[in-house]
């Protein structure tokens, strides 16, 4: 009798989880697929892939992928043009050696960290509520290497620092944009490196964010280029964005 009572006992435990983990997968959904790959397409006729993810505070936008899964979903399109991996934190040296070998068509990457907003009124409040997306001067030179035909990146909110676009500015000679708002590590070196060494630069984009204080009220986000280097570029014929937004 004991054997029957406890056997019940244990049924009537584990039915509840398998009940609630049952209900969980349907509520999930089926798994989630990246924006711009569409349907009936073949992977090799893909031009863009959007991955980005936003971690929000209030909400969440985009699907957060390990190591492993971005690895897998980039052999799958050979000749992507065009590629967002903005907050895809697992991204690491080796993936962006492998964006390197895998797409060499790449003309456009977002690298892009995010502002998080709080208490649902839209305001950002100290540098603890920004998600900054980490990279370092190995992970570019991985991205570049000795080649790279990219013409357009963004790396915006970003730990980019100068050490980082020296090896941007030899390994992507086609460079024509750059964006690099709020990107805090960024100083007049750096800048004038991608200025000397890149002749086919075209705009850089170095707008500050500004973060709303409720008691300090606005602070701001931004590179440390003084306005004398923003005056020596544009005297270069190259259009710099540096008005906040």
């Amino acid at each position: 009798m004991f054997r029957v009572i406890y056997s019940f006992k244990l049924f009537a435990f584990f039915i509840p989880l398998f009940l609630i983990s049952l209900l969980n997968a349907q509520m999930a959904g089926p798994a989630p697929q990246p924006v711009d790959v569409e349907k009936n397409v073949p992977d090799e006729n893909i031009k863009s892939l959007d991955l980005e993810y936003v971690y929000g505070g209030d909400f969440i936008m985009g699907t957060l992928y390990d190591k492993d899964e971005l690895t897998e979903m980039f052999m799958k399109y050979p000749n992507l043009e065009k590629l967002n991996i903005s907050g895809q934190m697992s991204a690491d040296e080796e993936i962006f050696a492998l964006i390197h070998d895998q797409f060499p068509l790449l003309k456009e990457v977002k690298i892009n960290g995010s502002l998080r907003f709080v208490n649902g009124d839209g305001m950002v409040y100290s540098y603890q509520e920004v998600n900054w997306y980490p990279v370092s001067s190995e992970m570019l030179g991985a991205l570049v290497q000795n080649y790279s035909a990219i013409e357009n990146i963004h790396l915006s909110l970003s730990t980019v620092n100068d050490e980082a676009l020296e090896k941007l500015s030899v390994g992507a000679p086609a460079l024509k944009e750059i964006t690099l708002r709020g990107a805090v590590n960024v100083t007049d070196k750096g800048i004038l490196v991608l200025v000397a060494t890149l002749p086919s630069l075209e705009s850089i984009d170095i707008r500050p964010f500004t973060l709303q204080q409720p008691m300090n009220g606005e602070s701001m986000v931004t590179t440390q280029i003084s306005k004398e280097v923003i005056q020596e570029i544009r005297g270069r014929g190259i259009e710099v964005y540096d008005e906040t937004d």
